[in-house]
């Protein structure tokens, strides 16, 4: 017996000259798109080589040649001591990792070829969906009040963060560790001493406030065997360099500003100096920190309408309802996180991040989808707008601008030197 269905799409014109065409597929009959050769995997976790992990100092640590990187996870334990009255209660507030970390360079034979300020994690949150954000969230959060009681208290902390630099957002320019020269991750400290109290009702100040910070970093590694690794070096280092299309972050000169309670409105104004080709811009205003600040400390401030001006043009001018709507993907409507529903956790609200972006949010970062080379540009000129209220008063904001910028990343097949060969 006939289906009717297929009876009454013979007589379809649209779906018999959609039948004769070549792009038809019968997804029905089998096949294996691909096949990834099998590797092995391992994790290795690692204490840093050099240096210390205190404020204005750095660690290093020695990446070993064991195969391709694929993951960095930076990992902490943070033990703050002070001492505080019967009135006062504290914790280490939200979103601490970017106070103790200023930024993380990856280094190749001591030369720095990535660098990611704490500013640009921020910024890669914002891109990150919802399921991908609500993993890192969890070691995002504030700990746990010390509890009220006059004497001498401590609080501890672990956090573990993945440190992403762009050479790992695309599985094809993983790092090769075991061919590249000898390659070093450097983290800078900037504020070990977070601290947050209660406010009101007498609290006072913690004092002798002091830290201990210990930290580790968890790598994973992934190695195939011998053919495939023959087959892999043959491929990528047959000529004398290999090129790989990657991207690097960079960061303009941030802005700060101390309203003074009058005003309800502000704009920021910052002046572009990269000349680099621009595939995203991130635009933050970050809440002061200190022990009595609230918990608003370490918050974005939501921004009202970033316009952004070059060579006398206006290129865009956005209110906060339109930035909602910068992570435009390939089906036409846009991708957010944290506005799942309003249990989804988002400790510092990162949404508040205003991203406004050149090319398409993916799924699949081996494609590159636009950029903005802003050699020729003149005068490029951002202006950032927030409403601040009378609490705001005296207490100094600031603004970024965090860029991620495309480049080329050139290794060399006979010594393994890794360069930026070309950014614009």
């Amino acid at each position: 017996m006939a289906n009717i269905v297929l009876s009454s799409s013979e007589n379809s014109s649209l779906l018999q000259t959609l039948n004769q065409s070549e792009s038809k597929v019968i997804p029905s009959i089998y096949s294996i798109k691909e096949v990834y050769a099998p590797s092995a995997t391992s994790w290795y976790t690692i204490t840093a080589k050099t240096g210390s992990a205190v404020n204005g100092q750095s660690e290093s640590w020695d990446l070993p040649k064991y195969g391709i990187l694929q993951q960095i996870v930076f990992n902490y334990t943070k033990t703050i001591s002070f001492t505080q009255d019967a009135n006062t209660t504290a914790k280490v507030p939200a979103g601490d990792f970017f106070n103790v970390i200023d930024r993380v360079e990856f280094l190749s034979s001591s030369r720095i070829l990535f660098t990611l300020y704490s500013e640009d994690i921020i910024a890669q949150l914002k891109d990150l969906s919802t399921d991908e954000y609500s993993t890192v969230s969890n070691s995002l959060v504030a700990s746990t009040a010390s509890g009220a009681g006059a004497g001498a208290t401590s609080l501890t902390v672990s956090a573990s963060i993945p440190i992403v630099f762009p050479i790992f957002t695309n599985k094809n320019t993983c790092p090769n560790l075991s061919f590249s020269e000898p390659c070093q991750l450097r983290v800078v400290y900037r504020d070990t001493l977070g601290l947050q109290r209660s406010v009101g009702g007498g609290a006072t100040d913690p004092t002798n406030i002091s830290s201990s910070l210990s930290t580790s970093v968890m790598l994973r590694y992934k190695m195939y065997s011998e053919s495939d690794n023959a087959q892999l070096l043959a491929e990528n280092y047959r000529d004398e360099m290999l090129n790989l299309l990657t991207q690097k972050n960079y960061r303009e000169n941030p802005v700060s500003y101390t309203p003074t309670g009058a005003e309800t409105d502000y704009k920021f104004t910052i002046e572009l100096k990269n000349v680099d080709v621009v595939e995203n811009f991130y635009f933050m205003v970050r809440s002061p920190s200190g022990l009595a600040e609230g918990d608003d400390q370490n918050k974005l401030r939501k921004i009202k309408r970033v316009r952004m001006t070059a060579s006398g043009q206006e290129l865009c001018d956005l209110t906060e309802n339109q930035l909602s709507y910068m992570k435009l993907s390939e089906n036409g409507w846009p991708v957010n996180s944290s506005y799942l529903a309003s249990q989804m956790q988002d400790p510092i609200t990162v949404n508040n991040v205003a991203k406004v972006q050149t090319g398409l949010w993916t799924w699949d970062k081996n494609v590159w989808t636009n950029g903005f080379s802003l050699r020729e540009m003149n005068n490029v000129v951002v202006e950032v707008y927030l409403d601040f209220s009378a609490g705001d008063a005296n207490k100094k904001f600031t603004c970024y601008c965090q860029e991620l910028t495309s480049c080329i990343l050139s290794q060399s097949s006979n010594t393994g030197r890794n360069a930026v060969s070309l950014s614009n």
